[in-house]
């Protein structure tokens, strides 16, 4: 304990060596008011800078503001045009169906006409050679009434002449 008593003395008596004289009241109030000027003319120049950096803010956000704006109207464009183009599109793969089908249509109506074209070729064919074959028949009947009627064509001027 009287360790502890002794060095709190030491101690005591080293803030005594070590006090200064306190400045007047004067220079105190002095030293007041130049640290209030210098906090109010830093607080100044911080609402300064915070109206600045609200005005940069404002005019950003305003400029950001404008560009989706901006944005937004070039995007509505884009899905006006998409639209137009998809019912294009849709129109254009109607009127492909609908060819589509006229084609079919038509390939089938030319498959009909080039089998009704083959009969009619065959048919043709055969009556051709029916026809030949009829003339033949014809001509070798022809030749032999021929024949038959010389003798008969003289028979018969003969009994001309002789009415």
């Amino acid at each position: 304990m009287r360790a502890k008593i002794g060095k709190l003395e030491h101690e005591n008596q080293q803030l005594r060596n070590e006090q200064r004289p306190l400045p007047s009241m004067s220079t105190r109030l002095k030293a007041a008011e130049s640290r209030v000027v210098a906090l109010e003319a830093e607080s100044q120049k911080s609402r300064t800078a915070v109206t600045m950096i609200r005005a940069d803010a404002k005019k950003r956000f305003d400029l950001f503001r404008a560009e989706i704006e901006q944005l937004r109207g070039e995007l509505k464009k884009e899905r006006e045009r998409a639209d137009a183009a998809e019912r294009q599109l849709v129109r254009e793969r109607e009127l492909h169906e609908v060819a589509q089908q006229r084609l079919d249509e038509a390939l089938r109506h030319l498959k009909d006409a080039r089998r009704q074209q083959d009969d009619l070729i065959q048919s043709r064919n055969k009556l051709e050679a029916e026809l030949a074959s009829y003339k033949k028949e014809a001509q070798a009947v022809a030749v032999k009434k021929n024949r038959f009627s010389k003798r008969s064509f003289l028979s018969s001027d003969s009994k001309r002449s002789a009415t």
